[in-house]
């Protein structure tokens, strides 16, 4: 009896003279991975022999096929809306269309979205997500475990957040409030926090305790406040320079409240935290939205509904 047919009893094979074991004891996503992953090799390997030839790794890709159906029978009940949803995010990234993902994946057309159905018990094959996660270049955990659409570090998930706020500024969704400071008067309760000091009409010294304390710091617009983003905080932004070099341009972002205790407040984000500046970018165009709404003229959510359905009545 040949050493490798040995081997393989014990639950190895050989592939391009390197010797892997099947993953009998599949209890995670980690180890189904890694159960795919050999699956994979063991695909690859059949394409060397012919049907007929006897090597092992034949029978020993089914068994593996068995433990991987084992484990999905009894413990691989995964989150179906979260996978539909990351698939939806990636198509959309990636400018593609669902019937062209399922031809990549030459199954039939319409299979994935009757799978997504909340009234089927039907989920997509783990083949399937399997190909899914290899195309668009992602892990099988975060296809299947995380919301691809919230990024993973913090400078990506706050631009996010400041493109949504613009968004949602534009098309009325959020509402702003401005608490002064340069082109209207300054709401009390940011001296009153220690944030600026009033040195004339024309000057707002700000004090940052994160810039340089070495540069005098001043207002370079008015504070705007939106309610929306919290029940009980205000999330303020507050636009300021350098005095002495006007290049020195932030946003800083920070929550506002008060109580019976006082007037509070607290960091939200600083886009002088961002060295590359992505942030003072998006803030900026923000800034913007935010000043042209200002003088937009005021609708109640409910009127401005009201009559954006009766605009779409036609003439």
């Amino acid at each position: 009896m040949s050493r490798q047919y040995d081997e393989s009893i014990e639950g190895k094979f050989d592939y391009n003279g390197e010797w892997y074991s099947l993953i009998e004891d599949i209890n995670s996503l980690e180890d189904l991975i890694e159960a795919m992953r050999i699956r994979e090799l063991l695909v690859q390997c059949e394409n060397q022999f012919e049907p007929d030839s006897g090597h092992p790794c034949f029978w020993m890709l089914r068994q593996q096929e068995e433990y991987i159906d084992e484990y999905l029978e009894k413990f691989g009940d995964f989150d179906k809306t979260i996978l539909h949803n990351n698939i939806a995010f990636l198509l959309k990234k990636y400018d593609m269309r669902m019937g062209e993902l399922e031809q990549l994946l030459k199954i039939s057309s319409g299979y994935i979205s009757r799978t997504a159905k909340p009234s089927s018990d039907k989920k997509l094959s783990i083949d399937v997500v399997w190909k899914i996660a290899r195309i668009f270049g992602i892990s099988l955990s975060d296809l299947l475990g995380n919301d691809l659409s919230i990024p993973s570090n913090n400078t990506d998930m706050v631009a996010k957040f400041l493109i949504k706020l613009c968004e949602q500024t534009k098309e009325n969704i959020i509402e702003w409030e401005s608490e002064g400071g340069v082109m209207t008067v300054l709401n009390d309760k940011y001296k009153e926090m220690g944030l600026v000091t009033e040195v004339s009409e024309d000057e707002v010294v700000y004090h940052p305790q994160h810039l340089n304390p070495d540069y005098k710091w001043v207002l370079t617009d008015d504070i705007f406040v939106c309610k929306n983003i919290d029940a009980k905080k205000g999330l303020a932004v507050i636009p300021y320079s350098a005095a002495e070099k006007e290049k020195f341009q932030g946003y800083d972002f920070i929550f506002v409240w008060s109580d019976k205790d006082g007037h509070h407040w607290e960091k939200a984000f600083y886009t002088s935290d961002d060295p590359f500046e992505t942030l003072k970018k998006y803030a900026a165009q923000l800034y913007k939205s935010v000043q042209e709404t200002e003088l937009d003229a005021k609708v109640a959510p409910a009127v401005r509904g009201l009559i954006a359905d009766y605009l779409k009545g036609g003439s």
